[in-house]
């Protein structure tokens, strides 16, 4: 199962629009395994893919966007990740 980690700003900035986003995706998109990080929980993370700041996302342990584009947007990246894994690499 693909895995995405919603990693937070270190601040809490869009916070509540990553989670609206999580909640999202998970409605749209039972076969995926989505996680959300709190600021806290996203320190080890942000720090394992050098990053100084947030918000980004992690698909199955690859970081794929930073900052929160639209929902729509994400998604269609999303996608093409999961249909082919290598085409993002």
């Amino acid at each position: 199962m693909t895995e995405i980690v919603f990693l937070s700003s270190l601040q809490g900035y869009q916070t509540s629009r990553e989670k609206a986003i999580v909640e999202r995706l998970k409605a749209d998109r039972p076969d995926l395994a989505v996680r959300f990080l709190s600021p806290e929980e996203s320190v080890p993370a942000l720090t394992k893919f050098k990053l100084k700041f947030g918000p980004a996302a992690v698909i199955d342990n690859r970081l794929e966007s930073i900052s929160g584009p639209r929902y729509r947007l994400q998604l269609e990246s999303y996608l093409i990740h999961i249909s082919d894994p290598t085409r993002l690499r």
